[in-house]
């Protein structure tokens, strides 16, 4: 069966799939063996639909024994959830090399903390939840802001008061706002998400909010990641006063990324069309968003080194569910993305 063959498919077979095959990968070539993600097929650099398993390794050996090769077809018999019935699904194989991979961040207050946002949520903890503020209303107590970053460029305790540069400054006004780091990830293992509180007016003032009653924005679905490993996906990415393109090279259920741990829902991007920089995802853009049809998808965590060519970022499928939990709110969404 090829990958355009495969039927319908979801994130738990791509877990349970990816799961089988690194046991495979290890079991052939240990010491080699990186990981596996889920994208479309890729020859000299043009992307075609179809599903394909993507074996990434640290080395493309020129020539291979038959006990360590990576087959083309790769079929997997699967248990299917409740049904007590396997499936067997047959894949094609990509392999890939990739240098290592680390976080990268950036120091966006003066106060030695690190914290690249690119993105305001709203929540509230009143039960039941209440409706959204109104538009001249910045001191409804029921409502509380922040900004999202990586977990992995904020150090220290919580409740640390922190310092966040402004987007809109006057030039008599002050350079930053305060805020404290009210909730992160516990790093090796995620998710790697922080969100440091501040005021709405505060927002507001620095140019982050145009006015407090604005809903949420849609959040990425299992569909919408399902499609983009299929037929492919491209979009813009939000960075520290900047704004690039970046375009979908695989999907992880989950992937181990040094000190950060094993990650939830990471996608593997590269850059498209205008330049980010010298270096796309070089230092100070950890904590950039992500945007495919005007939905927030993921945050940048990482990316390749030295050359910072290649990013990763970690789905808000994985995150957004986390911050609802970590911060008891009865209603959180995303209300702005600059």
């Amino acid at each position: 069966m090829h990958s355009d063959d495969l039927g319908e498919v979801t994130i738990e077979d791509l877990r349970k799939l990816q799961h089988t095959l690194q046991r495979r990968a290890r079991a052939r070539d240990d010491g080699n063996h990186v990981a596996i993600g889920f994208g479309p097929k890729v020859t000299a650099g043009i992307r075609y639909a179809g599903m394909t398993a993507r074996f990434v390794v640290r080395r493309k050996a020129r020539r291979v024994s038959p006990d360590r090769r990576i087959p083309e077809i790769e079929s997997v018999r699967l248990l299917q959830t409740g049904s007590g019935r396997y499936r067997v699904m047959s894949i094609a194989t990509d392999v890939i090399e990739s240098p290592s991979v680390g976080p990268v961040g950036v120091a966006v207050d003066h106060a030695g903390i690190g914290a690249t946002s690119a993105l305001v949520i709203r929540w509230s903890n009143t039960r039941p939840a209440p409706s959204s503020p109104n538009a001249d209303d910045w001191e409804d107590s029921r409502w509380r802001w922040g900004l999202v970053t990586v977990a992995h460029a904020v150090s220290g305790p919580l409740q640390r008061r922190t310092t966040i540069e402004r987007l809109a400054k006057c030039n008599q006004g002050p350079a930053s706002i305060e805020g404290r780091i009210l909730v992160k990830g516990r790093l090796p293992g995620g998710p790697d998400c922080a969100v440091l509180e501040t005021g709405a007016e505060r927002l507001w003032l620095s140019g982050f909010l145009m006015r407090p009653n604005l809903g949420y924005l849609s959040e990425v679905r299992e569909q919408d990641i399902m499609r983009w490993i299929r037929s492919g996906s491209h979009g813009y990415i939000h960075s520290l006063r900047k704004t690039g393109e970046w375009e979908l090279d695989s999907y992880y259920p989950q992937r181990t990324i040094e000190t950060l741990g094993n990650l939830q829902h990471v996608v593997q991007i590269s850059q498209r069309g205008r330049l980010l920089g010298p270096t796309p995802f070089a230092p100070g853009t950890s904590g950039a968003v992500l945007i495919e049809g005007g939905i927030p998808i993921a945050m940048q965590v990482a990316a390749t080194m030295p050359d910072y060519q290649t990013g990763f970022a970690q789905c808000f499928s994985a995150t957004i569910p986390w911050l609802r939990q970590a911060l008891q709110a009865t209603s959180l969404g995303i209300i702005g993305v600059f």
